[in-house]
């Protein structure tokens, strides 16, 4: 399987059955970063409980939290993913998005890396 299979896999089993339902693609050691123009709170988020944490930041601010991707670009030993996050504001309703893109990077076979970029120019230069 390639990782770009294994990425969008990733994506669906998140859009049917949440964190939880990506645990098992994550390596235990898995780091995220989220950078500074993407979150007023820019942070690098360790393991598996790092990972839940990013996604409880969410919990009451924005509801119904969803990621779409638009596309699946090889790049070297990365996947570069630029997504649309969309949600609902908690206390407003109004939908928002930010558009943004996921560079994952793997190891034995599970998600050792995924880092947020503003856009795909910032996600070619970063390194993982």
């Amino acid at each position: 399987m390639s990782n770009v299979d294994r990425v969008r896999g990733i994506y669906q089993a998140f859009d049917a059955g949440g964190i939880e339902a990506i645990v098992e693609h994550l390596h235990p050691d898995v780091e995220g970063r989220v950078a500074p123009e993407l979150s007023p709170e820019p942070d690098t988020y360790r393991g598996l409980e790092g990972v839940r944490r990013w996604f409880a930041g969410f919990e009451g601010s924005i509801d119904d939290v969803r990621i779409e991707p638009a596309d699946f670009v090889e790049d070297g030993e990365r996947v570069l993913v630029p997504i649309s996050l969309k949600g609902r504001g908690a206390g407003s309703g109004i939908e928002v998005t930010q558009e943004a893109v996921q560079a994952w990077t793997f190891r034995d076979g599970k998600v050792a890396r995924v880092d947020g970029y503003p856009d795909m120019e910032s996600a070619r230069e970063g390194s993982s």
